[in-house]
């Protein structure tokens, strides 16, 4: 089965510089066996904003002014992750889980320790408890073998996490694909809101604190890797986390534009209405 989570790829793309035009990039899903390639978002950097699209043209998500927005084209809703909102969330977190403490206390000693180890299992973690939250370690390993994706030559690396292989990074220098320091311009300002977003956990306290620490420094880790393999993933294939193989799938950069974005694919559209960040859908 293919591990939960967004890709080093997806979460950091590429490496650094200062801002010049902006960037259109294509990522679909290429299935292996028989060839066929779908769309499955777009991705938009300029000006240290990022957005990225469903193809389905429902989703949308802005990174811009140190916050995150979430647009519902279908329903002209959206939502924004702000400091507010995250000072909101930490709290909820917080209820909630002193709540299930409570809960917990009263429990029978093998089923509170069941209740442990199913927390830890899923990455969560009580306060206080023997199932403290681990920060894991991503690195990548160059595996010196070639190959091409999308019409790109690529080198291969394989990216771990706590040592075990968890995605094949087809990588092709930076030289091949103007416009990687705007990228990066974009990645970096949505890097900073992830910091603020742990900033804001940690000082709530309790489990919300113990959540980002647990969190604490993925990105620069990601960061990291990205500064290592030297260049720009333009195919990213997972290992099943149970058998080691790789997927039947992989994700392909199938177009890479550099060219001027209309400052409106940026904004919030006229006529949608905002909803609470933590209602449910947009």
């Amino acid at each position: 089965m293919r591990k939960s989570g967004g890709s080093i790829f997806a979460t950091t793309l590429f490496l650094a510089g200062t801002a010049q035009a902006g960037v259109f990039i294509e990522m679909s899903d290429h299935d292996v066996a028989s060839g066929k390639m779908t769309p499955r978002h777009h991705l938009y950097a300029q000006q240290g904003m990022l957005r990225a699209d469903s193809t389905d043209g429902h989703t949308v998500v802005l990174f811009k002014d140190n916050s995150m927005f979430l647009l519902d084209s279908s329903a002209k809703t959206y939502r924004v992750l702000d400091k507010a909102a995250m000072d909101q969330m930490a709290g909820k977190m917080n209820d909630v889980m002193s709540q299930m403490q409570e809960k917990m206390a009263a429990m029978p000693p093998e089923q509170r320790a069941a209740m442990e180890r199913a927390m830890q299992s899923i990455g969560q973690s009580m306060p206080g408890t023997a199932a403290a939250a681990k920060a894991h370690v991503y690195d990548a390993i160059d595996t010196g073998a070639t190959g091409s994706a999308g019409g790109r030559s690529c080198h291969m690396w394989n990216a771990t996490r706590d040592g075990k292989p968890t995605e094949q990074l087809c990588v092709a220098p930076e030289s091949s694909l103007p416009g990687t320091a705007e990228v990066m311009t974009a990645i970096r300002s949505a890097a900073s809101f992830n910091q603020q977003f742990m900033d804001a956990m940690q000082a709530r306290g309790g489990a919300a604190a113990s959540l980002a620490s647990g969190s604490g420094g993925i990105m620069a880790q990601h960061l990291n890797v990205m500064q290592k393999i030297g260049g720009v993933p333009v195919a990213t294939r997972h290992f099943d986390s149970s058998t080691g193989a790789l997927d039947s799938t992989e994700s392909v950069m199938t177009q890479w534009q550099q060219r001027n974005i209309d400052a409106t694919q940026f904004e919030i559209p006229a006529g949608y209405t905002r909803k609470d960040f933590l209602a449910g859908k947009p």
